[in-house]
């Protein structure tokens, strides 16, 4: 069987948008997901100039599964005596309204859940249930189409009235993703616009296999390049993290939680290299488990990087000689890099995909993956 040409679709409310030089989705678990479009110096912008006011909405899909769903944010129109006019247009999702809008102090709900919280806070920018999923693997089986059976993000249980407070000046996106994550869940951009609450699991069978074998044993081999990523810029040996429990005033007890990384630990002990303890004072831990949680995440956000790869590949679906799904976050792959020895095999974690087309170049995908373990939430 052959592969498929993958069906790239952009479109606004007017219908489809063709017009474009060069696109560029990028759908990411810890940033903003986003669209570029790049329109060259053809005489569009009499056309163009009411689909790129802010606010007018856009959809991309891919082989008939959503991508991303967006409006207008940023136009730009770089000119040059050799180019000529061209525009340049960026689409992100409604979740980056949260990253900006400061969230509402008077939030405070007596036993809520965590669900009810996140509502709530939301509900300023007139988001409602019908506005998130909460389970997980929703993201992935949109883009993929792959169902994987995933259960509810978590229990849900219930917030006291001090714990569910907004602190001052805190964006609605912070304060929801502070509460998420005692659960160890997050919340990013699904593709369809709505926002997914959930735990990504760098536990799930692999729904891709990513293979570079040198020249004798090349059949199969589908990455056009690859990073290997081992980068200790931002490591920490240990976090502490201080906070108070919720006892009366006078006799409150300071809590630390505290996280180990025991690789750096080793290295630290063995070499006096990357000794480094960070403390996080003043954290909003009123509890033992929530400040180790908070430890927790504070550690693995510095080593996202630590053992990781980057890759480049032809297309935007995995295609295998039988089997077309696009690339799709909070995936896992199969790794098989002889070039690096054992350890260019096993599974990572998908956490960033950005995905490429041009009309001077073939479709490609660049694919950011971490190691088990790593990125913890």
């Amino acid at each position: 069987m052959s592969r498929k040409p993958d069906r790239i679709l952009v479109e606004t409310d007017e219908g489809v948008f063709d017009r474009f030089s060069r696109l560029e989705v990028v759908n990411d678990i810890v940033g903003l997901t986003e669209a570029t479009i790049e329109v060259g110096d053809d005489g569009a912008w009499p056309e163009l100039e009411r689909l790129v006011k802010p606010g007018v909405s856009w959809r991309v899909t891919l082989n008939g599964k959503p991508r991303l769903a967006g409006r207008a944010e940023v136009n730009e129109v770089p000119a040059s005596t050799q180019s000529g006019v061209g525009l340049t247009l960026t689409i992100r999702t409604k979740l980056a309204d949260a990253r900006y809008r400061t969230a509402d102090e008077t939030v405070r709900v007596e036993g809520t859940t965590i669900k009810e919280f996140v509502l709530a806070c939301y509900a300023p920018l007139g988001f409602t249930e019908a506005d998130f999923v909460f389970g997980t693997f929703a993201a992935r089986d949109l883009m993929t189409g792959a169902g994987a059976g995933g259960g509810p993000v978590t229990d849900l249980e219930k917030l006291n009235p001090q714990q569910a407070k907004v602190q001052p000046g805190e964006s609605i996106h912070d304060a929801v993703e502070r509460h998420l994550a005692r659960f160890h869940a997050t919340h990013w951009d699904a593709p369809d616009g709505r926002i997914v609450v959930g735990v990504p699991d760098d536990t799930q069978t692999p729904l891709y296999r990513l293979q570079s074998k040198r020249v004798g044993r090349a059949k199969g081999n589908n990455v056009l390049t690859f990073r290997r990523v081992r980068d200790w810029t931002d490591v920490a040996r240990t976090v502490t993290v201080t906070g108070q429990d919720r006892g009366q005033q006078s006799a409150r007890k300071r809590i630390r939680g505290l996280a180990t990384d025991d690789e750096v630990e080793a290295v630290a002990t063995a070499t006096g290299h990357f000794n480094r303890q960070v403390l996080v004072s003043g954290s909003q831990a009123k509890q033992q488990s929530h400040a180790d949680a908070i430890a927790l995440r504070e550690l693995s956000a510095r080593q996202r990087r630590k053992n990781g790869f980057e890759f480049t590949v032809d297309g935007w679906s995995y295609w295998d000689g039988s089997i077309q799904i696009p690339w799709a976050n909070d995936t896992t792959v199969d790794v098989d890099v002889d070039a690096l020895g054992p350890e260019g095999k096993g599974r990572f974690l998908i956490v960033r995909v950005s995905l490429a087309l041009s009309t001077t170049g073939a479709a490609t995908t660049s694919i950011a993956a971490v190691a088990p373990g790593i990125w913890v939430v």
